[in-house]
């Protein structure tokens, strides 16, 4: 079914609706001294894995009566800024990159990027690369909306280097899984391959240029938005995981 128009705005209007309601009912819980409600979060796809996921199993062991409702952005980091803006979100994770003035960064985080690439593969045994290094080798990019793309290839063109993509995903998952196969690689932030590299699947080799090691991440709220205190604690919380996260 497609919306109409008017009722496109109408479900923008309910929404919002929707959204202070909840709002409402963790500040009356919070007047109370009770851990309930709901925090809606928007966090970029590349996190997921090495900070929200802990970050989220530490928190709900404490607060088991704490909903916490996340969407995960595969694309641009307007996304997350536009759902802070209308209030879907009291929280958003994305990269630092040209930050509105009604988006206030809470904390941020190193998110440097890598080369992914199986074991086996024949650039797996290196302790630095450049993106220059890559000019002959198979390489599965995101979609050129996301802004990991878009971050990848400001590092390309500040060098003069033209990739060669074989693949092109709209998924971490399905990059991951093409480097896996050991015919190409990908890159990727390291963070998001954390778990694949503990477990011996897959090994991330730092990135040597400056704009792709220097990359960092905002956990961040709409300017002068006053969090509720379980929003408040899961933000410490992922300060946590987010510091204790290697980020090489």
């Amino acid at each position: 079914m497609v919306l109409t128009p008017e009722g496109e705005i109408l479900q923008r209007y309910a929404e919002k609706i929707i959204s202070d309601i909840e709002s409402a009912k963790s500040a009356a819980s919070d007047i109370k001294g009770l851990k309930r409600g709901v925090i809606r979060v928007f966090a970029m796809e590349a996190i997921v894995e090495g900070v929200l996921h802990p970050a989220m199993r530490d928190f709900k062991l404490r607060n088991p009566d704490v909903i916490v409702a996340v969407e995960v952005i595969s694309k641009a980091n307007r996304q997350v800024s536009h759902a802070l803006a209308r209030g879907e979100a009291e929280i958003g994770i994305m990269y630092k990159i040209s930050l509105s003035p009604d988006i206030e960064s809470l904390a941020e985080f190193d998110t440097p990027f890598s080369v992914i690439a199986a074991p086996g593969h024949p650039l797996a045994n290196r302790s630095v690369i450049f993106v220059a290094d890559l000019a002959d080798t198979a390489v599965a990019a995101l979609s050129a909306s996301t802004a990991t793309r878009r971050i990848t290839e400001g590092a390309m063109r500040s060098n003069g280097v033209v990739l060669h993509y074989v693949v092109t995903v709209n998924s971490f998952e399905m990059a991951k899984a093409f480097a896996r196969t050991g015919v190409g690689v990908t890159i990727l932030p390291t963070i998001s391959v954390k778990r694949e590299c503990e477990a011996g699947e897959l090994v991330a080799i730092p990135l040597g240029d400056w704009n792709l090691r220097r990359t960092r991440t905002t956990i961040c709220a709409l300017r002068g938005q006053d969090l509720s205190n379980a929003a408040k604690e899961f933000v410490a919380t992922l300060k946590r995981h987010s510091v204790a996260t290697p980020t090489s």
